[in-house]
């Protein structure tokens, strides 16, 4: 069961990485992702213009794919890499739902 719990938090790593996280929003951007916005300039909906761009949009697609790129990871490179993403994916948990509970003072 831990080594479920780390492969599914390690795949949640790369996942969230490429699909939301703004560290890839410049790649995303360069593969095609488009955003569409709203009158007040919010993105409202999200849209790829290829079929790589689409592919990476979609998070339970990029989930397969982040799951195969875990399990050749822990082949070709061990553990330590896929309980450190393991770890990665914790924090962003983590963070996301701490800064979801603080109040919003702005509203």
């Amino acid at each position: 069961m831990n080594d479920l719990i780390t492969f599914a938090l390690a795949a949640w790593t790369v996942t969230y990485g490429l699909t939301l996280s703004s560290l890839f929003e410049r790649f995303r951007g360069w593969i095609g992702i488009g955003y569409d916005f709203d009158d007040q300039g919010n993105a409202i909906d999200r849209w790829g213009n290829n079929a790589l761009a689409q592919l990476i949009n979609c998070p339970t697609c990029t989930g397969f794919w982040a799951c195969i790129l875990v399990l050749i990871l822990r082949i070709l490179a061990g553990r330590v890499a896929v309980e450190f993403l393991a770890m990665v994916g914790i924090l962003s948990l983590i963070g996301r739902w701490w800064t979801s509970q603080q109040e919003k003072w702005w509203l």
